[in-house]
């Protein structure tokens, strides 16, 4: 591969785990290397991506009831502008939610 030239890799090159990308076949030693490239978004949200915000909306509704909350946020004394969830984030968004926005997820990148 010369300087400036990049070769789109399929999806059966490479395997995208946790918080790393393992290449099949590896990539060529050197710096600067390897470019991501993604496009993301939708010409309309779809339906369940709605349907999940609203649930996560009556989650947080619903801890804070029971909780007896005011706000879900809270600040923390110092932290001038620092706001926190004040609502734990699995009983907001629990990983049922979370995997049923997993087919929203893509991954294309292309290695150089």
């Amino acid at each position: 591969m010369g300087k400036g030239t990049w070769t789109e890799e399929s999806s059966d090159d490479y395997v995208v785990y946790d918080e790393k990308i393992m290449f099949e076949d590896g990539f060529e030693k050197g710096w600067k290397n390897i470019k991501l490239v993604y496009s993301y978004g939708y010409a309309s949200v779809p339906e369940i991506v709605k349907t999940i915000s609203a649930q996560i909306v009556v989650n947080l509704l619903r801890y804070m009831v029971a909780m007896k909350l005011t706000s879900p946020f809270i600040t923390r004394p110092g932290t001038f502008g620092t706001v926190e969830l004040a609502v734990p984030e699995f009983e907001a968004f629990p990983p049922i939610l979370r995997r049923q926005l997993d087919p929203f997820r893509h991954i294309r990148f292309e290695t150089g």
